[in-house]
């Protein structure tokens, strides 16, 4: 709770540093400019994006769900339309429970495939910042970010490295000691009432055995294959919006905008991955829009890129909150009913009691 209570206050304080940095009349000036042609291709690309998203998630549920990829699709537009609507991840949930509700699967195989594709998540973007590094001024870039932030340039590195080295030998660790992992389980969730007992224990089996596809270098080669080009896709989001505001003349040819929109992408989803609020409002805004400023030397007025984060935002979250809700009525539900689904609630009090 501590850690929830953490980044919802960083994710609140980001938002008013974002707001009071910038000027609003200017703002409203920018926004008239946008050529809304290039905004078609931006989001195209970032749903096409979640479909390869949808097409890797299935290999990730070790193809278990019985669901293709069309019907996967339907599934993280909700979750995702959930993300963005709610506080502290809650769509990821919200997700496995409607893919349960979709396929029978248990909702501990859509909690462990999703922790799965966060941790392939998060080595991707390192490793694009890794290779965009001699192309961009990656080591400047941090620098002055650390200056923005104030925090120590040593201190950034680790913070934003750490998290996803730990969570990698966590889910190394949790894979290959399953045994020792569910022995440590039953111990700590005994000490709670029955019923918490007995649904701690038969979410850890399941989350445990989804992240068996760890150890198929069929599934592995798959999950690889497309990891990248589902951020490159995204990454082409930002290049159009960036198109639609004329901030090409800010860089020394496409290539070198693309890049740097690649760089972006990366830094962007590291820093607005902290689980707080909906869709990461606030920490996506600020750190997009200083990431720009800062890998284009500060050519781009901090109005415009005020402007290029919250429209490029807008073209990541609408569209799957459209999407979502299509999907939804198209099955009979409504976004309510999911959300007070009572497996939903037991699956993250359960998780709240481990965490607590």
């Amino acid at each position: 709770m501590i850690k929830i209570a953490t980044g919802l206050s960083i994710a609140f304080l980001l938002l008013i540093l974002f707001t009071i940095t910038s000027d609003i009349p200017v703002i409203l000036q920018t926004f008239k400019k946008i050529n809304v042609v290039y905004l078609i291709p931006a989001v195209a690309l970032y749903l096409i994006s979640l479909w390869v998203r949808s097409f890797r998630w299935k290999y990730l549920l070790m193809l278990k769900s019985g669901l293709d990829t069309p019907a996967l699709f339907q599934v993280v537009c909700v979750g995702y339309m959930a993300n963005n609507l709610l506080p502290f991840r809650i769509g990821e949930f919200i997700r496995s429970y409607y893919l349960s509700k979709k396929s029978n699967s248990p909702i501990g195989v859509g909690l462990s495939s999703i922790m799965l594709e966060h941790l392939l998540d998060a080595i991707t973007l390192l490793f694009l910042v890794i290779i965009t590094g001699p192309f961009v001024p990656l080591a400047d870039t941090l620098k002055q970010i650390s200056a923005v932030t104030k925090i120590e340039y040593e201190i950034l590195i680790i913070l934003c490295t750490s998290p996803f080295i730990v969570a990698s030998m966590l889910t190394l660790s949790i894979t290959y000691f399953h045994e020792t992992t569910l022995r440590i389980v039953s111990q700590i969730s005994i000490r709670f009432p029955n019923k918490f007992d007995a649904k701690i224990k038969k979410i850890s089996e399941d989350i445990v055995r989804g992240l068996s596809s760890i150890k198929s270098w069929r599934y592995n080669k798959v999950m690889m294959i497309t990891s990248i080009p589902i951020w490159v896709l995204e990454a082409l989001s930002f290049h159009f919006v960036g198109l639609s505001l004329g901030l090409q003349n800010a860089f020394d040819g496409q290539t070198e905008m693309f890049l740097s929109n690649l760089l972006m992408t990366s830094i962007t989803n590291i820093g607005s991955s902290i689980p707080a609020s909906p869709g990461g409002t606030g920490i996506f805004e600020f750190v997009c829009r200083e990431t720009l400023l800062i890998v284009t030397n500060y050519q781009v007025p901090r109005a415009t890129g005020s402007v290029f984060a919250i429209t490029l935002h807008a073209c990541l979250m609408l569209p799957t909150i459209i999407l979502g809700q299509i999907f939804l009525l198209k099955d009979g539900l409504s976004f309510y009913q999911l959300y007070r689904s009572k497996p939903i609630h037991d699956a993250k009090q359960d998780t709240e009691d481990q965490i607590s």
